[in-house]
Parts: C-alpha cells; structure tokens; sequence
C-alpha cells in the first residue's frame, strides 16, 4: 500500500479514536466529581449540568483526549520506526551473509587457481634448475613467491572483510624485521637508496600477515612520494605517548597538507592536488581498517615539501 494511502487511514483512525474518546473522558470527569462531592449523583453530574460545569468538563475532556491521541500516535511511531529498524537489520544481515557467501567462494576459486600456478611454476623451476639456466630460474622462482604472496593477501582481505567483526588471531611481531624485510623488497623495485633507519626491538601482538600488509602500505607510500630534488630518508620507530607505545614511519618526501591528513585514510581517497600521483587511495584505508580492527588507530602529520609522519597504535607484546 502507497505512504500516502496509509497515512490517509492512519488519520482516520486517529480521528475516531478521539471521538470515541472524548464521551469516554467526559463521563469519567463527570464520575469523578459524583464521587468527591457526594451530594450529586452521577446522572446528574452527566445528564444535568450547569453551564459553567459543561465548559469546564469539555475543556478537561478535551484536554485529556488531546494527550491520550498524542500518546497513541507517538507509540504508532514507535512502532513503525521499530519495525523499519528491524527490517533494515534484517536486511543488512542478509547482505553480510550474501557478501560472506561471495567472499569464500571468490577466496576458493582465488586459491585453487593459484595453488595451480604455483605448483606448475615449481615444476618449470625443477626442470630449468636441471638445465642450468640462471634467468628461467630466477623469473620462475619470482613468480612463485608472488605467487605466495597474493594467496597471503586474499586472506587478508577476507579476513577484514569478514562482517562478524570477531578478534584476530595474534602473536608477537617484531615490526622492525618486518619492515627491514619490506624495505629490502620496495627498493629493489624501485632503485631507490634512500637513508633508512630502523629502531630495534619494534614489538606489538597482532596478527602478522595484518601487519605485514599495514606496514607494507605505508613504506611503499613513504619510498613512492620521496622527493627527486633531496636524497630520501626513511625511518621506522616508536614513541611514548600518554603511557601508551606510538609506533611510527617517517619520510622527507613530497608531503602533504596537515588537514588532508584525515582525507587521506577515507577509503578511496586521494589528494586533489596531485591527480597525477599513482595509487587509488585503498592502501591507507586498508591501513586504517586493519589498526582498527586490532583496537588501534593511524593518523598522519605532514607539511608540503617536508615530509610525512604516519603515526599507528598496536597493542605492546606480551
């Protein structure tokens, strides 16, 4: 039935409803006074008041239906918003169950495929490691351990995807090795030789393919925008913070705003100033997902042409 169509006999509803109401209010005014004042009978009190008595029990009757209609209408409203909230759950719940669904079955048919490549890869490997051939070895083996590490990134991305906002499984991490190990493997993308300095002893408890997919993020952002016109600097380390650890990545490159900061961790986001920049934004929001759902969180500090400080919480090491 159309909104308009049950508004419409909604208000019909409630029009009779103060109708029947209103004689109803009437008599119990009229039996309320019969039984204070117990020299008037009710018929009396009912069927023969003075003029004065009716004025004042019409305005008492209708000031009693008044409320009563009010109070009808804002329970009606709360049903309708109640049910309306109910069927929007429902229907969220139905969507996360359907996005689930997909998810596992993408994630399965993601991963027989690559189980596939990877075992045909080692295969070729073998072969061509028997034949002596360096460079078939070398882009064998590269394909291989990429091979690995997007199987590692579809568990990731499921495992935040994942709607049942559950716990993850942690352990002890030492963030510093993971980073050092990550560096090794930006720059030689990239050719880069910045400075890099990496604190020791960088420990959180969180999930370590989480945070390998967090922090690779941020140091492929930090080694992508250094500056051409400066060499680059690099480091990773931590602070004390209100009694609480704040690990952090630094650059001196490119920079940004300081109030674009919270603009940049928005899914899908980039900066506007510089379309030509690459990326599409989903690294930072990633990021930011990933803190959160270890009970963290990330924020940044930046200055153009001076450099950038992403700054994340995790939870210290046992």
């Amino acid at each position: 039935m159309p909104d308009s169509a049950i508004t419409r006999n909604y208000s019909k509803q409630l029009f009779f409803c103060a109708l029947l109401l209103l004689p109803l209010a009437y008599i119990a005014d009229c039996a309320l006074d019969a039984w204070m004042f117990h020299e008037e009978s009710l018929a009396r009190q009912i069927f023969n008041p003075t003029v004065h008595e009716l004025a004042i029990r019409g305005l008492f009757s209708l000031f009693i239906v008044l409320i009563a209609v009010l109070a009808i209408h804002f329970l009606w409203k709360s049903t309708q918003l109640e049910r309306a909230l109910r069927k929007r759950n429902e229907d969220l719940l139905l969507t996360n169950q359907e996005l689930e669904a997909f998810n596992y079955t993408l994630s399965h048919d993601l991963r027989n495929s690559l189980t596939i490549i990877y075992t045909s890869m080692e295969m070729l490997r073998d072969h061509f490691q028997a034949g002596k051939d360096p460079q078939c070895r070398f882009l064998l083996s590269s394909i291989c351990k990429y091979s690995e590490k997007m199987e590692t990134q579809i568990e990731c991305m499921l495992l935040l995807a994942s709607s049942s906002g559950g716990d993850v499984s942690r352990e002890n991490v030492f963030l510093d090795e993971l980073a050092d190990e990550l560096l090794e493997e930006l720059l030689q993308k990239t050719g880069r030789q910045p400075q890099i300095t990496i604190e020791k002893n960088l420990q959180a408890y969180c999930n370590r393919n989480l945070a390998r997919m967090a922090l690779g993020n941020l140091l492929s952002n930090a080694v992508k925008f250094l500056s051409t016109e400066r060499d680059g600097e690099i480091s990773v380390g931590k602070i004390q913070q209100d009694n609480q650890t704040v690990f952090y990545i630094r650059d001196n490159g490119i920079g940004f705003e300081n109030q674009q900061a919270e603009q940049l961790l928005e899914t899908l986001t980039r900066l506007p100033d510089n379309p030509a920049l690459p990326g599409s934004g989903i690294g930072l929001s990633t990021t930011r997902r990933i803190m959160e759902r270890h009970g963290g969180r990330i924020w940044a500090e930046s200055a153009p042409d001076q450099g950038a400080t992403f700054y994340f919480t995790l939870t210290p090491a046992a």
